[in-house]
């Protein structure tokens, strides 16, 4: 089973020009039962580590692509 890689989305402003920039951040997520598909909105959590870079769960799915 191949590690669920999540990007997390967020922006930040420039302090002079006040343009919006985007930034991701990836993290390898658990999903227990592999429910989760490629474009999908989910929740993650924090947890014990589960691997040597898995620290993160899936705790629900919020949207799911069409």
């Amino acid at each position: 089973m191949p590690p669920q890689v999540v990007a997390v989305e967020s922006y930040s402003v420039h302090p002079r020009y006040k343009k919006r920039s985007r930034q991701y951040k990836k993290y390898k997520v658990h999903d227990e039962e592999e429910t989760c598909q490629v474009g999908d909105l989910v929740n993650i959590a924090p947890c014990r580590p589960i691997s040597k870079s898995k620290t993160f769960v899936v705790t629900g799915i919020e949207r799911r692509q069409q």
